[in-house]
């Protein structure tokens, strides 16, 4: 139920524009004889598992496999590339929560040891990616690693070490942050689905935000006050310090533990710590960031309570309508009639 080990099959698979049908195997069912476990990949009719393996027939499809002379290098270093990635991943993946401060030790140890050891196959072309200028596989399990790394140990203390320590792979991960199918992935949050699965809570649930450096804001498809909220940051020009999040299992037993209701927006400012109603988040970041939203014309225009907008009719109008359908139930199984 999530990108997880599919994140470098499927970089490659976006990069060259193949079409792909993802489906969700949820321990239901049976896999195909010569698969255990997944993610797998079904190429005419043959299924094929193993994340490295799967990066292979992707990358053979994609055109991108390196030369076979660079074959047992290509494959140490995307085994390097994994191995380290999914350490990291089984580190954070406990019932300890680690603070920034384990991350960046973790960090400085055990990653820096994987990738200076890439660093120094890298080191030896001539060009910014594996293969010299050519990208290919290794490429690609490097942006992966670095995007699972940067989630699960947070970006400033990867980016931090990896520019000490390991330039060469700073250049050949903006190179491939560049490519515009990439890009647009990517920034896009990975065709809507988490990056990591919800059954890794302590990736997920209360790290994700902190550790890349963005606050997490819950919002709710359809509900008014967070696109109140959405409209603020847009025109406050904050959205590059937000991550969205959905409304999910996940979301709703993290604002409830916190909360003891569950309301949307709700707002993550510490780890485990919300902030529930859109004006009082939007004054929070109002206040944080210097924005005077008096100055904000086309959010007041829109959601003003004191003159007449679009939000107060619609408040009007609920409270109209909540009153005729006798409470909030009855309402919202009317409106869902709808």
């Amino acid at each position: 139920p999530a990108v997880g080990r599919t994140l470098g099959p499927r970089l490659i698979l976006e990069d060259a524009s193949i079409p792909y049908k993802r489906t969700m195997w949820m321990g239901q069912g049976e896999l195909p004889p010569t698969v255990v476990a997944t993610p797998c990949i079904v190429v005419d009719g043959e299924a094929i598992s193993q994340t490295m393996a799967i990066m292979e027939v992707v990358a053979d499809h994609a055109g991108v496999r390196p030369p076979s002379s660079q074959d047992d290098k290509s494959r140490q270093t995307m085994l390097n590339l994994h191995d380290i990635d999914e350490q990291a991943i089984n580190k954070r993946n406990t019932d300890k929560a680690m603070t920034m401060e384990d991350c960046a030790e973790f960090t400085n140890s055990r990653v820096k040891q994987f990738m200076v050891a890439v660093e120094a196959a890298y080191g030896a072309q001539s060009g910014p990616y594996f293969c010299g200028s050519r990208v290919t596989m290794v490429d690609f399990q490097l942006a992966s690693t670095i995007l699972k790394l940067n989630t699960v140990l947070g970006a400033v203390n990867v980016m931090k070490m990896l520019k000490t320590s390991a330039p060469s792979l700073v250049v050949a991960f903006n190179g491939m942050m560049a490519r515009p199918n990439i890009r647009k992935w990517v920034d896009g949050g990975f065709s809507g689905e988490p990056l990591s699965p919800a059954t890794m809570p302590h990736i997920l649930a209360s790290n994700t935000a902190w550790a890349s450096g963005k606050l997490k804001v819950f919002m709710k498809a359809g509900c008014p006050f967070c696109s109140k909220l959405a409209a603020f940051l847009g025109e406050a020009q904050l959205m590059h310090k937000v991550s969205f999040e959905p409304d999910d299992d996940v979301a709703r037993h993290a604002v409830k533990a916190a909360c003891g209701k569950v309301s949307f927006p709700a707002f993550e400012y510490e780890p485990g710590k919300f902030m529930l109603e859109s004006d009082d988040i939007i004054n929070k970041f109002a206040q944080d960031n210097n924005v005077d939203i008096s100055k904000l014309k086309a959010f007041n225009f829109v959601f003003s309570m004191e003159a007449p907008s679009m939000m107060k009719n619609f408040t009007k109008m609920f409270k109209l309508g909540l009153k005729n359908a006798g409470g909030f139930p009855q309402l919202f199984e009317e409106l869902d009639k709808q």
